[in-house]
């Protein structure tokens, strides 16, 4: 089972190449969009920001969506445990993109557009680059570093990043 630093770590790379690749949130206007929503992590695109309940329609039903740690941000849990989330995702006329994906568990936080927002959550390109083959990659990507005949030891996954 995944844990939460190994969550995160999927998630940063993901941000920093979001970043590099210049993806954003997705508009979704009908129900085939939601498998092509982006994987950004925690990078917020410049010109775009986090939605609260305040940018959405008084009259959507808050039952819809997932409020982690007490945030007025709009999420929705896209997998295993939730219900289905294609309504919290039409209802809302906004922007998403995926923050983190575990074994079980997808979440998706919405967005709306805002010119002055600068972009944030970017990792730096230390903390995602692999310091033996030198290339962003998360820890169950293959690792092109380990070529040296030496029988690579995943006992202890987190070293090598």
């Amino acid at each position: 089972m995944l844990d939460g630093a190994q969550i995160r770590n999927i998630s940063d790379v993901a941000a920093y190449r979001a970043s590099e690749e210049g993806l954003v949130p997705l508009t979704l206007w009908k129900r085939e969009d939601i498998p092509h929503i982006p994987f950004l992590g925690y990078y917020v695109p410049a010109g775009y920001r986090p939605a609260t309940f305040d940018d959405l329609d008084p009259g959507i039903d808050r039952s819809l969506f997932y409020q982690p740690y007490g945030l007025d941000e709009v999420w929705v849990e896209c997998g295993g445990w939730g219900s289905d989330p294609t309504d919290a995702f039409m209802a809302t006329g906004q922007y998403w993109a995926i923050v983190e994906s575990g074994e079980f568990q997808t979440y998706a936080r919405c967005y709306v557009q805002d010119p002055y927002a600068s972009a944030q959550g970017l990792p730096s390109e230390m903390s995602v680059t692999c310091e033996h083959c030198g290339t962003v990659h998360n820890e169950f990507e293959e690792c092109d570093g380990w070529d040296d005949g030496e029988e690579f030891d995943d006992s202890d996954s987190e070293s090598y990043l």
